[in-house]
């Protein structure tokens, strides 16, 4: 297989989670909730810097800290807008739901042999 296949893997798979956080983002838009858009987009900002330098620098995973950094961050923003933004009747909402439904049943169904199998930190100085 190639090297890249686990890394093109975990990118489809989270891609419904992607979707879901657009579409609770365009929702935002659409209902001119400023405020609770520009949480969300300060937190999601935050937490991919944040993760990203604790995985990437921290835990040497390099190219899987930038993608665990982002997948991270993205759930951080679905939730703060899950619990204070979207009503739970929206479509937007629901749609949010389904798709991470499917990226949770891609993920646990994928194979990711190649990635890290464990975290490993290294020696402080």
């Amino acid at each position: 297989g190639s090297q890249y296949g686990p890394l093109l893997l975990f990118v489809f798979a989270s891609m419904p989670l992607t979707f879901g956080l657009e579409a609770l983002f365009s929702w935002l838009r659409i209902q001119n909730l400023s405020k609770p858009f520009l949480a969300a987009s300060l937190l999601r900002l935050a937490c991919t810097i944040g993760f990203t330098l604790v995985l990437v620098q921290s835990y040497n995973l390099e190219i899987w800290g930038v993608l665990g950094a982002n997948f991270l961050a993205a759930m951080a923003a679905a939730i703060l807008l899950l619990l204070t933004a979207a009503p739970a009747n929206s479509a937007a909402a629901t749609f949010a739901s389904a798709s991470w439904v499917a990226a949770a049943a891609a993920l646990a169904g994928a194979s990711l042999e190649g990635a890290p199998s464990r975290l490993q930190v290294p020696p402080r100085s």
